[in-house]
């Protein structure tokens, strides 16, 4: 009687001052952080038992939005049986294990936080990186700023890597661009953070970051569109010949994109030839299921690739200290997981999209409006530098996940709704505030 008290009383007072600062530290280590002082195996052991902790007080409701989104959890459940066709069995299973627990905390986002306090969670963790970079930029520069000749001078903050560091400022952007244009509270704040972004998105010499901060700077009149009544379809209609035109002009220039604005070839700096001989030796050999989840680089198998590639005059690379990665996170996915692989996660990416320009035109609530700009980030970032799908470490990933999952649940609410004739502003409230 006096431990199911205690039991009680431990679970009520974590769940109400303790849970939200922890998940909140969670999301803050869910990149690369260079914080010398926390060993990594600490923040592993604790993230593992944190997230199962989480999910097991809550096991029905986890159940449920568990089976909300299928083809999300049928990429993963594809990646864990990937471990009997791998070609490196051993670090497939071990990294499968992080997969899942990213996968439980995506789940776990989706069910405790609804879209409004999601974003102000983020709008917590991003804010504090932001700031906590800045300072350490100009206050601890050997700490701050990269001296290594590949990237000397650029600002990498509290992360390990400017390329972490720029597509984590993107991230940032895509939250604060949308408080700052559309959210009256802490109005001033929203701008300075916002500035401090773009700030260090310059200093941290990422091109493809200030490239995707200014699609989503121009992504946002959508929200202006989607909320409109009577002119809704010409708008529509208006903004997609516009994006077309777009599109048109961004070919016909590609060369002076790519070279003079990104600082890249029309290769992406050696890329092009790798994917190709990527795609090329897993159609040849593996094209269904690829070589297993984290297993292509990790083996011998990546050796040719690697030696005709600018890896091989990296140390790090050629022993096996650091993992190569293809600078695409589609064709990783297709070495790792195959056709099939890349199949499931186009599907689920294009249902996530209409469910959220469904939940955005219904409710016309901006927490769906950024969701759809988090996915154009997204989608940017999977093209150009990869190592935001499946990842084990990365907030892109769990974001991703959460926003897949959330935008199913309350895609299936909204239409149960309708379907029994509740009135729209009804409908607004649940789906915000279940």
């Amino acid at each position: 009687m006096i431990s199911d008290r205690l039991s009680h009383r431990f679970n009520s007072i974590f769940l109400s001052k303790l849970e939200t600062p922890i998940v909140a530290f969670l999301l803050l280590f869910a990149e690369a952080l260079n914080v010398p002082f926390i060993p990594p195996v600490i923040i592993n052991s604790f993230s593992y038992a944190t997230v199962l902790f989480l999910i097991a007080i809550r096991l029905r409701r986890f159940a449920y939005f568990l089976l909300k989104d299928i083809s999300f959890v049928s990429l993963i459940i594809l990646a864990v049986l990937s471990v009997y066709w791998s070609i490196n069995p051993s670090e497939t299973l071990q990294e499968v294990r992080a997969l899942v627990r990213s996968m439980f905390f995506s789940i776990y986002l989706a069910l405790q936080y609804n879209p409004t306090e999601q974003i102000k969670l983020l709008s917590w963790v991003t804010g504090l990186a932001i700031l906590l970079s800045f300072i350490v930029c100009l206050l601890f520069p050997s700490y701050g700023i990269a001296s290594d000749p590949d990237n000397y001078s650029a600002w990498t903050g509290i992360f390990t890597h400017k390329q972490i560091f720029g597509r984590f400022l993107s991230f940032s952007a895509s939250i604060f661009l949308v408080r700052a244009a559309y959210q009256r509270n802490q109005h001033w704040l929203n701008f300075v953070l916002l500035s401090l972004i773009l700030i260090l998105t310059v200093f941290s010499q990422s091109k493809t970051s200030l490239m995707g901060f200014f699609i989503l700077v121009m992504f946002l009149p959508f929200y202006r569109i989607a909320r409109q009544k009577g002119t809704r379809f010409l708008l529509m209609l208006i903004t997609l010949l516009i994006a077309i035109c777009l599109a048109i002009i961004l070919t016909l220039n590609l060369q002076t994109i790519v070279v003079d604005m990104l600082g890249k070839n029309l290769e992406f700096n050696g890329r092009t030839p790798i994917w190709t001989m990527i795609i090329e030796k897993g159609l040849r050999e593996r094209p269904l299921l690829g070589y297993g989840y984290n297993a292509f680089w990790t083996s011998d198998v990546s050796t040719p690739i690697l030696m005709n590639s600018w890896a091989r005059g990296q140390e790090n690379f050629v022993s096996g200290e650091d993992i190569f990665h293809a600078h695409n996170g589609f064709i990783d996915l297709f070495i790792q997981l195959g056709i099939v692989g890349v199949v499931i996660f186009i599907v689920n990416f294009l249902e996530t999209i209409r469910k959220t320009v469904y939940l955005l035109f219904a409710t016309r609530r901006v927490e769906y409006f950024w969701m759809l700009e988090f996915l154009l980030i997204y989608l940017i970032f999977n093209f150009i530098e990869g190592q935001t799908l499946l990842s084990t470490n990365n907030i892109l990933w769990l974001s991703y996940g959460y926003v897949s999952v959330s935008s199913s649940v309350h895609y299936g609410h909204l239409k149960n709704l309708f379907n029994h004739g509740k009135n729209r502003e009804h409908s607004r409230y649940l789906v915000t505030n279940e």
